[in-house]
């Protein structure tokens, strides 16, 4: 009875564990910087159907763009979508021929740190079979920690501000009594 039993536990964790999810980022930033933040499925389902939602804390991070998976993009074709704004990002797709049951990328988000402090980005997927059977739900929180003060951050646009005002005039003057 026992034996039975583990071998059913064991065909259960492997039956849960079939699919996750990898992300690849930083866990330390710094104020200004630019960085990715990768979305690797692991997989040895047959996955027909994906929806993969991020939420990002708009006050300390920004989405710069969005680097799709091409090949499932052009296989899925109409039944595509992907899109961001400052502090949101989604895939979705949904395949009726040939359904993925390997690995593969699903996105690549580049990132820009505005203010320091700890930021908590939240991955929230789905995966389904052919029936459109819920195969796979993850939400996963990423904590990064962001270095450098505000003001450094404001600094930099006051001199970059300055510097262009300073040329302006500089050049005016130029204009006005030649080299």
């Amino acid at each position: 009875m026992k034996k039975i039993a583990i071998v059913m536990l064991f065909l259960l964790l492997t039956n849960l564990y079939a699919v996750n999810l990898k992300i690849d980022t930083p866990k330390n930033v710094k104020v200004g910087e630019e960085f990715n933040l990768t979305i690797d499925v692991i997989n040895d389902k047959k996955i027909s159907g994906f929806e993969c939602f991020i939420t990002i804390p708009k006050d300390k991070i920004k989405i710069i763009s969005i680097e799709d998976n091409k090949t499932i993009k052009n296989k899925a074709g109409n039944f595509y979508f992907s899109n961001f704004s400052n502090s949101k990002a989604f895939v979705k797709f949904a395949l009726f021929d040939k359904p993925i049951n390997s690995n593969f990328r699903l996105l690549n988000l580049k990132l820009r740190a505005i203010r320091s402090g700890d930021a908590k980005i939240i991955i929230n997927a789905v995966a389904s079979d052919d029936d459109g059977n819920c195969i796979f739900r993850e939400n996963k929180e990423i904590e990064i920690k962001i270095i450098g003060g505000n003001s450094e951050g404001n600094k930099s646009e006051k001199e970059n501000f300055f510097d262009v005002l300073l040329k302006t005039i500089l050049n005016f003057i130029k204009l006005l009594f030649g080299d």
